[in-house]
């Protein structure tokens, strides 16, 4: 389902913005092979301390985590406030984990919040936070891209694998329908 934001066109995506994860958001974004896809965009990730540290982004393999932090990332630690600024969002959205309460806290200007998971979408759309899921992140970023059709093919399986990421799979498989018939009209 998609949310305001997302439904209106989403929030502005330029090729400068930050692109804040929450725990589902870089769960699904890594098991996906998004970084593979747009390495560009592991530079622009910015993750809370608590989100890198808890679940569910402790499932990612800690030579992948600092293969992330290698190829870019950065994993920010918060003010001491940050606690209880954390404690009151959760009180106001009770579905949301305080991963991903400390992700909206990381939000500022020319930033984006990229979230996997729809309740926390809503919660942002609630905060009017600029917020977008992998799925649109992606498929925007495809768009903008001339990105190489066997990556996309790859990461496409890859989703195929993984019933979480059946949204990722669809805009993959569109995008390389799309592109392929556009090349066989010639008009690519």
């Amino acid at each position: 389902m998609r949310t305001p934001t997302e439904s209106l066109g989403g929030p502005r995506l330029t090729d400068a913005a930050e692109l804040i994860f929450d725990g589902c958001g870089l769960l699904d974004a890594w098991r996906g092979g998004v970084f593979d896809l747009f390495p560009t965009a592991v530079a622009r990730a910015l993750i809370a301390l608590p989100v890198w540290d808890g679940h569910p982004c402790a499932a990612i393999p800690e030579g992948d985590r600092q293969g992330l932090i290698a190829a870019g990332a950065k994993v920010v630690d918060l003010p001491g406030d940050s606690f209880l600024k954390a404690c009151a969002l959760r009180r106001r959205f009770p579905t949301l984990s305080p991963q991903e309460c400390f992700s909206f806290l990381l939000l500022r200007n020319n930033a984006v919040l990229v979230l996997g998971d729809p309740l926390t979408r809503q919660a942002a759309a609630a905060e009017s936070l600029p917020h977008c899921g992998v799925e649109w992140l992606v498929e925007r970023m495809l768009a903008r891209s001339r990105t190489d059709l066997a990556i996309v093919a790859a990461c496409r399986d890859r989703c195929a694998r993984l019933d979480a990421l059946a949204g990722l799979h669809d805009v993959l498989k569109r995008h390389l329908g799309g592109r392929r018939q556009r090349e066989k009209s010639g008009e690519a």
